[in-house]
């Protein structure tokens, strides 16, 4: 029994290496650091009061009943152009409950991004609908109206609601418009950060065995530029990636369909899509262009760090505390694109979060959709700034003879 236990002492030992710890703590960082920073920016959003618009056309009791009692309940009734909805109160709002006749109120609300943490003040706008009919069943209630008809003294008003964006409006719920799209852009993220992973430990892992297996003196030892050499690797490495990210895109777009077919089963697909079509949020072939430019630009930024890492490795053991770096700046803008809105942050985090050239290609699908181009643009520039500096810094290492004895021990004490 004794041995057994020093043998299990010797496996442990072994497994628990600082190549495999330090990348573990590293990802523990990283992920404490980004709960602060979604925490906050959720308390923040659910400490805010939701800013409505209040438009009395009755100007009655009943119609200013109606709006002390959603401040009560702690909507901020405000005129500013920036608030997220605009409830309308028709003309003969107080006469057509008298009249026992459901009055049509309606309820715009406007769609300003797809971030997961935005959805909770989507939540709660819609449900400014269900409140108006509870506070005007109260009303009717508490007159002296006797309702002929139960299911009228239960939802007294017609609710009508409307999505606004970029001044076009839809004659939808904002849950079911945010709901749609937003299972639409989660698919690019989580799509772009297996690829890349895949992509990095491949490019690091047979850069490394090249070196390992003295195979690389041989490669460079052919009559070819080794800025070439540098490209040729990148480009295959980039082409392939790409094309694994497109079967990656249309069996991940499947497996969302499949997840989401239960939840939208009441939805009517034909309203959405209609809706979709007026507010402009449809995605043309231009748009599926330049989001698979940005997409590959990703790919060719990651496949860059991961070659440069690569040439440092002593061998293949050491790849993947080589590309610990490399896996933190993706995995950073990863799960705060996919959980908040960036542009929303504090400036420094902000600023921060956009100099990770990732976070541009993770967002690439909103700003197609939401039509921020600029914003698109810019990152796509800067991704291909990167890509270039990438390749430059690579050809310069392989071009220097050092690359056959200099070596970084990742982790690893010097003998």
């Amino acid at each position: 029994m004794s041995k057994f236990w020093v043998l299990l002492k010797k496996e442990v030992k072994e497994l628990l290496t600082p190549q495999m710890i330090v990348p573990f703590i590293a990802m523990v960082v990283v992920f404490m650091l980004m709960g602060n920073i979604i925490g906050n920016e959720t308390e923040k959003q659910t400490s805010q009061k939701v800013q409505i618009v209040f438009t009395d056309n009755d100007k009655t009791p009943s119609s200013n009943t109606i709006k002390q009692s959603m401040e009560a309940a702690g909507y901020e009734i405000t005129t500013k152009s920036s608030a997220q909805s605009h409830v309308v109160i028709p003309q003969n709002f107080e006469s057509d409950l008298k009249a026992q006749k459901q009055p049509t109120i309606e309820i715009i609300t406007k769609l300003d991004n797809l971030s997961i943490v935005n959805n909770v003040n989507t939540q709660r706008t819609a449900q400014i609908g269900t409140l108006i009919n509870e506070l005007t069943a109260n009303i009717v209630l508490q007159s002296k109206l006797k309702p002929n008809d139960i299911a009228f003294s239960k939802q007294p008003v017609k609710i009508s609601d409307t999505v606004k964006f970029n001044n076009k409006m839809a004659q939808i719920t904002v849950g079911e418009i945010f709901g749609y799209l937003l299972s639409q852009s989660t698919v690019v993220p989580i799509v772009l950060f297996l690829v890349i992973t895949l992509a990095s430990q491949l490019v690091a892992t047979a850069i490394a065995s090249e070196k390992e297996n003295k195979t690389l003196e041989t490669l460079l030892s052919i009559p070819i530029s080794r800025k070439s050499i540098v490209a040729a690797k990148l480009m295959a490495s980039g082409v392939v990636s790409f094309f694994i990210s497109i079967l990656y895109l249309y069996g991940m777009k499947s497996y969302m369909g499949g997840l989401t077919s239960t939840a939208t089963q009441s939805l009517d697909q034909s309203k959405v899509q209609e809706a979709i079509q007026q507010l402009g949020l449809n995605m043309g072939a231009t748009d599926y262009a330049l989001l698979g430019l940005s997409l590959f630009l990703g790919i060719m930024v990651a496949l860059s760090f991961a070659f440069i890492l690569g040439t440092f490795v002593e061998d293949i053991k050491s790849v993947q505390g080589a590309i610990t770096p490399l896996m933190v700046m993706l995995l950073i803008p990863y799960v705060l694109t996919l959980l908040l809105d960036i542009s929303t942050l504090a400036l420094p985090v902000k600023m921060l979060v956009y100099a990770i050239p990732f976070t541009h290609t993770f967002t690439a699908m909103n700003n197609i959709t939401l039509g921020r181009f600029p914003e698109l643009y810019a990152g796509m520039a800067y991704m291909l700034v990167i890509v270039i500096v990438g390749i430059i810094v690579a050809s310069k290492l392989f071009s220097s003879e050092k690359i056959f004895t200099f070596k970084l021990n990742f982790f690893k004490k010097s003998a």
